[in-house]
This record gives structure tokens, sequence and C-alpha cells, in this order.
């Protein structure tokens, strides 16, 4: 009965309040430390906010976030995005597994090895948490092909290696289309058919032993299909504006389509005079094209320097599209 009778006697509201003070302190500092979405843990972070320009976080800071209890390592729940730091494999990332990890990462994004999208995708993927790609995920990520020892899982490194191949395969396949294209176009230049154009209105670069450029109407949009015709005229001491020696030579025709053409160059200096021409209804019509920019006489030709790396010239045909024969 003596014991009970000193249960009873010890102070139990102060005891309570400090328990109750301590709970809603750990409630705090957990609030403080956990992401917005409080279902997700806390240690699954994105890696952006880190890696990106202007992120303002230090790797010591992201470690301490991570580290909910404060106990100097990642273990558990703790470790999430990070499991692939875990350098001696006992579960647990210690800050320096965490600072050595994070300098790899840095060092293969530098190298052109990883991006900061790898980790951010498999950190996305990883619905567990785990480190590892497993069920679902991989399909979810289409990571089958990443799994290369077959164990029904794909880790960390097994997904950006995988990214690393795929990038790689990108340019070669690119690489291998451009090479494709290139001998089509010497085809069809030999065939005297039209190339194929690049993409409207880029800049170009010179080609070296023709003139190039974009053909446009007056309201700035491309010519579907047409022909160029080019004349070219010998320069003389005197200025191309004042004098000009001799008959045009006919440099040729060209065809063209999509706004874009290329004339092979004669092997010196010359003005040009350019036409394009239009099939229609009562048959080929030809218009003179200007060279773009303001025009600062009545004369519808410039004079180029003929130079090793070839010329680029835009001209305009002074109509609308809704002109066309």
């Amino acid at each position: 009965m003596r014991f009970f009778s000193t249960m009873k006697c010890l102070p139990l509201f102060p005891v309570g309040s400090l328990v109750l003070g301590l709970l809603g302190w750990q409630a705090s500092a957990q609030s403080d430390r956990t992401p917005e979405n409080s279902d997700l843990p806390a240690a699954v972070v994105s890696e952006a906010a880190a890696d990106s320009p202007g992120g303002g976080e230090t790797e010591a800071e992201l470690f301490q976030r991570a580290d909910l209890n404060r106990d100097g390592w990642l273990s558990g729940i703790e470790v999430g995005a990070y499991r692939g730091y875990d350098a001696d494999g006992d579960g647990e990332v210690t800050e320096l597994e965490f600072m050595a990890g994070r300098a790899r990462d840095r060092l293969r994004i530098e190298e052109g090895r990883l991006t900061q999208a790898d980790i951010d995708l498999f950190a996305g993927y990883d619905s567990t948490y785990s480190g590892y790609l497993s069920g679902t995920d991989i399909a979810r990520a289409g990571a089958g092909a990443y799994d290369t020892d077959f164990d029904g899982r794909v880790t960390r490194e097994e997904f950006f290696a995988g990214r690393e191949r795929d990038r790689r395969a990108a340019v070669a396949r690119e690489a291998q289309l451009t090479e494709e294209r290139r001998r089509e176009n010497e085809r069809r230049r030999a065939a005297g058919e039209a190339v194929e154009a690049p993409a409207w209105g880029q800049p170009l670069a010179p080609r070296k032993g023709f003139m190039i450029g974009w053909v446009m109407s007056a309201d700035g949009e491309p010519l579907p299909e047409f022909t160029i015709e080019v004349l070219a005229y010998d320069v003389g001491e005197e200025s191309l504006v004042r004098k000009l020696e001799g008959e045009p030579q006919m440099v040729g025709r060209f065809k063209a389509k999509d706004g874009y053409y290329e004339v092979r160059l004669p092997d010196r200096s010359f003005g040009f005079v350019a036409s394009v021409i239009l099939d229609g209804p009562q048959g080929p019509t030809k218009y003179p094209l200007r060279a773009e920019g303001p025009v600062e006489s009545h004369l519808d030709y410039v004079e180029i320097d003929r130079s090793s790396e070839g010329v680029v010239k835009n001209l305009v045909w002074d109509h609308s599209l809704d002109d066309l024969p």
C-alpha cells in the first residue's frame, strides 16, 4: 500500500507537460525539415534544387535536410534517392559517402556522361525509394533494357548507363541520317533536282563553291516550288553599279523548293542578276529577284566576291504568295 501511496504523490502534471512540450518541439522541427507534401519522405527531395544554377542549397545543407533525426548519417527512409551513394552497402549513407556520391555525379555531368534530367527521372520513377527500379517502376520508365544483369531490378548506375547509351545511339542515328541526306542531296544536284531545304528561316552557313540562300515573297513567306535562273557579269576595275563589261554569262537554272536555293558559283568575282521562273496555266513565267535589304538603286544585281567559303544571299520576289500563277 505504501508503494501506491507514493505513486499517487508524484507530481504528474509537470512530467506530462514536459512530454507534451517535447512532442510539440519534435513535430515543429519535423515540419521545418519536411517538404510541403507531408506524405512524401523528407529524404526524397528533388536533387534539381541543389544542382541547378541559383538553387542556393549547398551539399552540406542538402545532407542536413535529409538527415531527419540529426544522427550524422542517412538510414531507413532517410536514404531515399541517395541509396546509390551507399559505397559499403551497409544500408546507411554517411556524410562522407554522400559528399563523394554528389561529387561523382557532378564530375559525370561535367564530362557529359550524365545529365541532371537522368538524376531527376530516376528519383521520380523510384516510387518505393529503394534506390532501384522494379516491377511497374521499370515499365513506367521504359527501362527494361537497362537491366543488364537480368535480376529484375534497375539500379541507379544501370539507369544512368542506359540513358547514356541511348544518347550515344541517338547521336549515331542523327549522324547516319545527316550522311544519308548529304548523299541524297548530292545525287539531286547532279540530276538537276531540288535539294532538301533546311528549316525555313534559320541562319544559313556558307557552302563552299555555292551561293545559297532563301527566296521569299514580299510578305516574307517561302516560295514553295520554283526554278532560279542566275546570269553573271564580269566585274571590271570600275564599280559594277557604274559599268558592266561584256555580255552576261548564264550560270544556270536550278530547281528549288521550300524557299531554299543553291547555285554553283563561277570561280571569279562577278555581279549577278537572279530571276525566278514559276510554272502557271499559261506556261512558265520569269520574274526578277532582288537581294534582301534596302534597295539603293534600280539595279537588281549585286557584286559578289566569291570566297572559298561560298556566299549566302537571301532574295526577294516582290509579290505576295497570293499572286502565284
